[in-house]
């Protein structure tokens, strides 16, 4: 992947990853930041802001973050460095799907509107095998369930995709 006048082969960092024995860490860890990164304008503005200086981003980040593995903070370090943290979630999506090619594993979110009870999330689970879930809660949704694949595929069974339906259904 050619980013800015440097460039980073993610099947490379995978394997390096793999080596570690932080593949799926990494993985995790990329997801966070970039969730996190995503998560308001204000938090955005501030870590791409050229007037705040390197050293005081990754500290909060560290701060924020004390359990993300050595080579995610070294990776982080380079981008903060070279003032590219805004490319976080481009190289996200990209190892994700690396991993999940590598590893034979599909990887989702799945969205609940609350914290789900246990055994609603096992029978989520035995619907839909061979795929690793990363549990997120969402108010908006108010009630269901939404799944978001790597791939781009989204299954809506929320309350709030079903009244958008209506809705769309009530204004043809």
């Amino acid at each position: 992947m050619k980013v800015n006048n440097f460039d980073i082969d993610i099947e490379k960092l995978y394997l390096l990853a793999k080596n570690m024995g932080e593949a799926a860490r990494l993985e995790n860890d990329f997801y966070m930041i970039k969730n996190f990164l995503e998560s308001n304008y204000e938090i955005k503005f501030f870590f791409e802001s050229l007037y705040v200086p390197s050293e005081f981003k990754l500290k909060t980040l560290k701060e924020r973050f004390p359990a993300f593995s050595r080579l995610f903070w070294e990776i982080l370090s380079f981008l903060i460095d070279r003032d590219s943290i805004a490319l976080v979630p481009l190289l996200s999506d990209s190892y994700t799907r690396c991993f999940s090619e590598k590893e034979n594993m599909e990887i989702a979110e799945l969205i609940f509107s609350q914290e789900a009870p246990k055994d609603v999330i096992d029978s989520v689970y035995k619907h839909f095998k061979n795929i690793s879930f990363k549990i997120l809660v969402d108010p908006s949704i108010l009630g269901g369930f939404i799944i978001r694949k790597s791939d781009g595929t989204v299954i809506d069974g929320s309350l709030k995709g079903r009244l958008m339906q209506m809705k769309r259904g009530l204004e043809k």
